[in-house]
């Protein structure tokens, strides 16, 4: 995944791929390299089951990691398919979906 290098450099491990639950679409941040996922939670039917990974990050380098983060991403809870609730990326809803494109079609992608 292209982002994983930023992750290694915080000593971050991964821990596993998994699924959201299925009401996520898959956005990425226009002009951002690499791209710069987020997920937007959607109504029931209205969105998809989308892979993401799990990394364990020291406790230490999460302000690091969360500084680096750039608006309009977020850091919130993603729930899993199997009814887990992590940390990822969301995206802002209220920002215009104009700064969004998706760099490969993906299951929930929208344009």
């Amino acid at each position: 995944m292209p982002l994983n290098s930023e992750l290694r450099s915080l000593d971050a491990r991964l821990l596993e791929t998994v699924k959201t639950a299925p009401n996520y679409r898959l956005y990425a941040l226009a002009g951002t390299q690499p791209a710069k996922p987020g997920l937007l939670r959607v109504a029931d039917g209205e969105g998809a089951a989308i892979e993401l990974e799990i990394w364990a990050l020291p406790t230490e380098a999460f302000g690091r990691f969360v500084a680096a983060v750039p608006a309009p991403l977020s850091i919130g809870t993603v729930e899993l398919g199997d009814g887990r609730a992590v940390k990822g990326f969301l995206v802002e809803a209220r920002r215009s979906p104009a700064r969004w494109t998706f760099p490969a079609p993906a299951a929930g992608a929208r344009s």
